[in-house]
C-alpha cells in the first residue's frame, strides 16, 4: 500500500489525474469492445437458426474488420436486432478514435433505443456514453443513466467504477472511496480493474485530505 500511496502522491503532484482517468477509459472501451464481438461471434455461432445468423455476423465482419466508419453504419442501416447495435457500437468506437465525439455519441444513442437488441449491448451503449461525457456531460444526468446500470446488468462493475470517478468529480470523495470499497470487497473482481481502483482510491484519500485541511484553515 505504501508503494501506491507513493505513485500516487507524484500522479498528484504532476497533476496527472485526469490523464489517468483518461488513459484508463481507453483501455476499458477498447476491451470491452473486443469481448463484445467475440462474445457476439461465439452466440450467433450457436444460435439455432444458424444459416441466417452466420451471414449476418459474416456481413458485420466484413463491414467491421476495414475500420471504415461508412462502411459499418450503411451495414448498421440494413442489420436488424443484436447486429445493428454491434455496428452502432463499432462505429462509435471508430468515430471515438477520429475526434468526432458528438457522432460517435449519436450512434451510441441508436443503440441503445435499439429495442429489439438484446438488453447486454444497450446497456454496454449506456457505458460508454456515460465514460465519454463523464468530463462536460450534466453529472445528475450521467448518475441517472448509471444508477440502473450497476446492478443486474453485465457491466454493473463498470457502472459503479464510473459513478464513483463521477462522485470525485464532483469533490465527493467520501462517497467515490465508498464505492471503490465496496468493489474491492468483491473477490471476482477483475485484477485490472482491481490495480486501477486501487491507484485512484489513493489518489482520491490525498485530494480528501487536501480539501478536509483547507476547511479547517
Amino acid at each position: 500500500m505504501a508503494d501506491i500511496l507513493d505513485e500516487a502522491q507524484q500522479d498528484l503532484k504532476q497533476e496527472k489525474l485526469e490523464l489517468l482517468w483518461q488513459e484508463n477509459r481507453n483501455f476499458i472501451i477498447g476491451s470491452i469492445i473486443f469481448a463484445v464481438v467475440l462474445t457476439a461471434g461465439l452466440s450467433y455461432w450457436r444460435n439455432w437458426d444458424y444459416q441466417q445468423k452466420m451471414d449476418a455476423t459474416t456481413a458485420y465482419y466484413h463491414a467491421f474488420k476495414g475500420n471504415d466508419v461508412d462502411s459499418i453504419l450503411n451495414y448498421a442501416d440494413s442489420a436488424k436486432g443484436d447486429h445493428a447495435a454491434l455496428a452502432r457500437l463499432s462505429a462509435a468506437g471508430v468515430l471515438f478514435k477520429k475526434g468526432r465525439n458528438d457522432e460517435a455519441v449519436k450512434q451510441l444513442r441508436a443503440a441503445q433505443a435499439a429495442g429489439k437488441a438484446d438488453k447486454m449491448y444497450r446497456d454496454l451503449a449506456a457505458v460508454m456514453e456515460a465514460s465519454h461525457l463523464l468530463s462536460t456531460a450534466d453529472p445528475a444526468a450521467l448518475e441517472k443513466k448509471l444508477l440502473p446500470l450497476s446492478s443486474g446488468s453485465a457491466w454493473s462493475l463498470t457502472a459503479q467504477e464510473l459513478l464513483a470517478v463521477l462522485a470525485a468529480r464532483q469533490k465527493d470523495f467520501d462517497k467515490a472511496l465508498r464505492i471503490f470499497d465496496n468493489l474491492l470487497q468483491k473477490p471476482d473482481l477483475p485484477q485490472d480493474m482491481r490495480t486501477r481502483i486501487e491507484k485512484l482510491g489513493a489518489l482520491y484519500a490525498i485530494k480528501k485530505a487536501e480539501n478536509n485541511a483547507s476547511l479547517q484553515n
